[in-house]
């Protein structure tokens, strides 16, 4: 049975959106901090501010659809070098899969989906990259045969944390076209949809803060 609580819904949303303010805190408070890590630092403190706006508009009634296709891009360019950072990419192998992503978030924003739509084409295209890179690393951590207390490891839960959200949400942001107009949907089976989105991420930061806890403590021991 689908819940129909207008409230629960706005509740669930906010603090799901209000916790990635969580890992942006912890990271911030290493005195010593990775490449790797100053750059989900970034992400996170341009996603946390972004997704404020994006709910003061919202309670405003101001269509907020063209920051989630600034956050698209956001996403990409932090977490790529991320995983390029952590993966040992090379600088040409990071160019050669960065430009190309990109160039298609910003052709995808002015010509394939208007800047007041859903970009589902980013989106999708964005979370299958995200997924290649989680699985990529698991197979890193393999080959390394370094698989030994690996729930320990900051960097495996943070990739843990990524790879559940971006696979979580991959169908529902693939079809975020359809779920998210208005002309199509009621508002109930709006809420019923971006509920998984916010749930995925709540749990998402959860997990990376477990890591991001430990890193820390292993920081000050």
């Amino acid at each position: 049975m689908l819940v129909e609580s207008r409230d629960f819904y706005i509740w669930v949303e906010v603090i799901a959106d209000y916790s990635d303010f969580i890992p942006f805190f912890l990271l911030a408070s290493l005195k010593k901090r990775k490449t790797c890590y100053n750059l989900l630092l970034a992400n996170f403190a341009i996603i946390s501010v972004v997704k404020v706006i994006t709910n003061i508009m919202a309670d405003n009634g101001i269509p907020n659809l063209p920051l989630y296709h600034l956050m698209s891009v956001v996403e990409l360019v932090f977490l790529t070098l991320f995983y390029a950072e952590i993966l040992n990419f090379k600088k040409k192998v990071t160019l050669a899969i960065l430009i190309p992503f990109l160039a298609f978030n910003i052709i995808s924003s002015l010509f394939l989906q208007e800047i007041n739509e859903w970009n589902s084409y980013s989106q999708t295209l964005n979370n299958l990259l995200f997924m290649y890179f989680g699985l990529h690393f698991y197979y890193h951590l393999y080959k390394k045969e370094e698989t030994a207390d690996v729930f320990r490891s900051p960097l495996f839960l943070i990739n843990t944390s990524f790879l559940f959200y971006f696979s979580s949400t991959f169908f529902l942001f693939a079809m975020g076209e359809y779920f998210f107009t208005a002309d199509r949907t009621g508002t109930t089976f709006f809420d019923n949809t971006w509920i998984v989105s916010s749930i995925s991420n709540f749990i998402k930061n959860i997990i990376m803060c477990v890591g991001l806890v430990i890193l820390k403590r292993n920081y000050n021991g």
